[in-house]
């Protein structure tokens, strides 16, 4: 039963904890002053999952190993081929962060990521159209909705974007991840490519399976000149029309050197995720929508 639904008069829950999780850039840093270190992350955690990256720390030349190798195990574990044949999956999906649930509904997205829609048990559905993002029936209900609907599909994707136009891997060699040495790559995007070129991506691939067992991320969305780091960890794959997909992610502080830090704070869920074929008109801008911007300090 949706309570929201049942109680028209509370704000929905995804609402406050997007104010606490992603505040408007211009009162981001005024907002973390004087606050804790693990606080800080449930504002700013997520926000550097939006295709755009730059070199990470320096590798070791001894510690290189050829890229092609690396794309095609993890393409050929998780199913791309597959994955690309289809037109769009659709999930339902939970996100929640220090116990606050974000968004509890559904996604529905075109497989190469150009057009997303995320449908709230409450009624707000925000939709990618390729270009623009677009929120009904109330834009302060979901004020991240571009950002999510951005990041969320690229997540899921990532292990069929590695060959994307802009898209460069670079060999990181090894690093241990739950007492386990997986390979790594940094990934970095070109200039202008998604909506912060800034951002970059370190990818564990599971040295057994081939999967992406986790990827750590630099975010710069909301503050370019002050990136913050952080960790997803992939679990509880389930395999759908020969596509490997992971139902549970993770999320947690990071550092090179210690890699993930403290406990998890926060996780995204998907249930049942199926490959269809969406309407004609499911990534259209709905009647009296509002459209969903980036922060000014990445426009």
């Amino acid at each position: 039963m949706n309570t929201l639904a049942a109680h028209p008069s509370r704000r929905p829950v995804h609402n406050r904890a997007h104010r606490r999780l992603c505040p408007p850039f211009s009162s981001l840093r005024r907002r973390l002053v004087g606050r804790t270190a693990a606080h800080a992350v449930t504002q700013i955690v997520l926000l550097g999952l939006i295709g755009g990256l730059v070199l990470g720390p320096p590798i070791a030349a001894s510690d290189r190993y050829p890229i092609p190798a690396f794309i095609r195990a993890v393409e050929a574990a998780h199913g791309t081929a597959e994955w690309h044949a289809a037109s769009a999956l659709e999930a339902d999906l939970t996100v929640s962060f220090h116990g606050d649930t974000l968004i509890q509904g559904a996604i529905l997205t075109r497989t190469d990521t150009s057009s997303v829609r995320i449908t709230h048990d409450d009624g707000t559905v925000a939709i990618f159209d390729g270009e623009r993002a677009w929120v009904t029936p109330d834009a302060d209900a979901f004020t991240e909705a571009r950002f999510m609907l951005r990041a969320l599909p690229y997540l899921l994707a990532v292990p069929a974007k590695l060959r994307d136009p802009g898209a460069y891997l670079v060999s990181a060699g090894t690093a241990r991840l739950h007492d386990v040495d997986h390979p790594t790559a940094h990934l970095t995007f070109a200039k202008g490519v998604g909506d912060t070129s800034e951002d970059w991506y370190r990818l564990y691939r599971h040295p057994e399976t081939d999967r992406l067992r986790a990827m750590a991320y630099a975010t710069t969305y909301h503050d370019p000149s002050q990136p913050t780091r952080f960790m997803i960890v992939y679990d509880d794959y389930v395999i759908v029309d020969g596509v490997a997909l992971a139902t549970r992610w993770t999320f947690y502080d990071w550092s090179a050197e210690e890699g993930p830090v403290d406990a998890p704070i926060g996780e995204v869920v998907l249930v049942a995720p199926r490959f269809i074929e969406p309407s004609a008109d499911a990534f259209q801008k709905p009647q009296d929508a509002i459209e969903a911007h980036r922060p000014r300090a990445v426009r």
